[in-house]
């Protein structure tokens, strides 16, 4: 709850209200900062397809970070002199680096004993996953879905999905 209170609260830089002002905003923040942090490469594009965002949407944040100078675009090289790279700016990576620290100070300590305690319970975790079952056709998320298009939705391999009927 702590943790839910201090996104919602961190309003205190530009970048904070933007960010956490939707969903989809964060996890584009969360997409370029942990790029940073992986050493990965990522364009607009790759962003699309990952975050399942459109396109418009993601050129929509690029722009917006352009403009307030949270992010630098760099461009690739050689077979990849086309792509357009992205990057967190210094300010961006500090203001994160804020937020790690503070959960490190404040939100580890309250929640390591419970992860203690349940590492040390003597629940066979590996029986468990065995006798748990999912079946999604059931289930409230997917209820009134044909159980053809829950079928699509949970195998959607190239074959399933050529599959004519």
């Amino acid at each position: 709850m702590m943790q839910f209170q201090a996104q919602k609260n961190r309003v205190n830089h530009k970048w904070l209200k933007y960010v956490n002002s939707t969903t989809t905003r964060f996890m584009f923040a969360t997409w370029l900062v942990q790029s940073f942090y992986s050493d990965r490469s990522i364009t607009a594009a790759l962003i699309t397809v990952e975050m399942g965002v459109s396109r418009k949407g993601i050129d929509e944040m690029v722009s917006d970070w352009l403009a307030e100078e949270w992010l630098y675009r760099e461009q690739g090289t050689g077979s990849d002199a086309h792509k357009m790279y992205l990057h967190p700016t210094d300010e961006i990576l500090r203001i994160n680096n804020e937020w790690f620290e503070w959960y490190e100070e404040s939100i580890v300590p309250i929640i390591e004993p419970t992860l203690l305690a349940l590492r040390a319970s003597k629940i066979d975790y590996k029986a468990l996953k065995e006798t748990a079952s999912f079946d999604p056709v059931h289930t409230t998320n997917l209820g009134g879905i044909d159980n053809k298009v829950t079928s699509f939705i949970l195998k959607s391999n190239e074959k399933q999905r050529r599959k004519k009927d």
